[in-house]
């Protein structure tokens, strides 16, 4: 049976493609029992042409190219084409634990029918070093519903963490947002807010490579404020959900996931030291939807004070002028 469909979205990756596939294609697994579906988002280098070579050499990769739709509209497009029970997301730069791989498809995945199944990963800088990529602990082996979990702790918007089951997001008609950085946060937060089962398995599956070069970290003029605007294009359509969902338990989790990804904007707004009429402009988005002031939730102490520290914008536009100083750019390293 084709297990998992494994979808990659490729912009300019002919440096790191092979390592990636290769992670997955040396594994020891039956015949059949994967597929790997790269999707070409017009490379101006030679990805293209690598990939459909590797085509010719890998029975289990299917190559597509799409005309600049960005990393969701090429999963939208890898996702028409799946056929696995699963699917899996796999970002080209990032490679997998090729033996966890196999256990996964070999032993264990035969075993599950959630809507989502959650696995672990790690960090990898450019030294080859290995971190935990956050401090969260996951419910290893419990069953819950999505919205359980999200009110639990938010899911974190990193599409290679989970599995999704290939029904599940062809009956809820779950896509990408295209053409905008941070679409897999709006995915996830979807999906987690229909998902009936999800559960957890102590695997070691994913390392994830942090590249400065990657499109994503690239910073230079317009690059950062626009990578702000599609924050608050995602929070701003997660927000409309919300009112949707009001006063449900689906719809407090939901909550929880929009409050700490305006956390996220206000702290890198802080972190990046942007222009005092940019961050004034982000705020006032905030406000104008309710989101902030940051509303008075007990999720953890981190939360409750960087809340009190951030309550005003005059008290954000302080933090970030006073960065440099050594006890604030210390404080900001530990709470911001």
């Amino acid at each position: 049976m084709l297990e998992i469909s494994i979808i990659i979205p490729v912009y300019n990756a002919e440096s790191y493609i092979e390592r990636c596939l290769q992670s997955i294609t040396t594994s020891v697994v039956p015949e059949g029992s994967y597929e790997i579906i790269a999707v070409d988002d017009s490379s101006s280098d030679g990805s293209l042409l690598l990939l459909q070579k590797l085509e010719e050499e890998l029975p289990q990769l299917h190559v597509y190219h799409r005309r600049r739709s960005g990393p969701g509209g090429a999963r939208n497009l890898g996702m028409n084409y799946a056929k696995g029970r699963y699917i899996m997301f796999v970002d080209a730069d990032d490679y997998i634990n090729t033996d966890s791989f196999s256990r996964l498809v070999s032993l264990l995945i035969s075993q599950y029918d959630q809507d989502i199944i959650g696995f672990d990963y790690l960090k990898v800088d450019t030294d080859g070093n290995e971190k935990p990529y956050s401090n969260q602990l996951f419910p290893y082996c419990r069953e819950m519903t999505g919205a359980e979990y999200m009110n639990m702790q938010q899911p974190l918007g990193v599409l290679w963490g989970y599995l999704f089951n290939r029904k599940f997001i062809l009956k809820n008609n779950l896509k990408f947002q295209e053409k905008i950085a941070h679409s897999d946060e709006d995915f996830v937060s979807r999906v987690f807010c229909v998902a009936e089962t999800v559960t957890f398995l102590p695997v070691l599956i994913y390392y994830y490579c942090y590249n400065s070069e990657s499109i994503i970290n690239k910073s230079g003029e317009g690059l950062e404020e626009n990578r702000f605007y599609d924050n608050m294009k995602v929070i701003d359509g997660l927000d409309v959900y919300s009112r949707e969902l009001s006063g449900s338990f689906v719809g407090s989790g939901l909550d929880r996931k929009i409050n700490y990804l305006v956390v996220d904007v206000i702290r890198l707004l802080v972190r990046k030291r942007m222009e005092d009429d940019f961050i004034m402009m982000c705020l006032a988005f905030f406000t104008e939807i309710s989101r902030y002031s940051l509303p008075d939730c007990r999720y953890n102490w981190k939360y409750s004070v960087f809340r009190i520290i951030t309550l005003t914008p005059k008290r954000v536009l302080w933090w970030k002028r006073h960065a440099d100083t050594p006890l604030i750019r210390k404080a900001i390293a530990k709470i911001f």
